[in-house]
C-alpha cells in the first residue's frame, strides 16, 4: 500500500510507501518537521538544490515541470 500527494507547502511529489491513506494537511516530513526549509538558501542547497524556494500556491507551474514529477 502506498499514497502519492504533492505536498501542500513546498509542492514536492510525495510516494508514502506503506500508508493507507494520504495525511490531512497533505504535508511531507520535511515540512511537518522543518516549516518553510525551502525559503533558507543553505538548506534548501543540502536537501533539494533543485527546489525553486516557492511554496506550492505561488507557483504557475508544478514543481518538476508541466508533469509535475521531479
Amino acid at each position: 500500500m502506498s499514497a502519492e500527494f504533492d505536498c501542500c507547502e513546498c509542492g514536492r511529489h510525495i510516494v508514502a510507501i506503506g500508508a493507507t491513506a494520504v495525511p490531512t494537511p497533505p504535508l511531507c516530513a520535511l515540512c511537518l518537521t522543518c516549516p518553510g526549509w525551502f525559503r533558507h538558501p543553505e538548506v534548501r542547497a543540502a536537501i533539494d538544490p533543485e527546489h525553486d524556494g516557492l511554496e506550492a500556491w505561488e507557483r504557475t507551474e508544478p514543481l518538476g515541470g508541466a508533469d509535475g514529477r521531479l
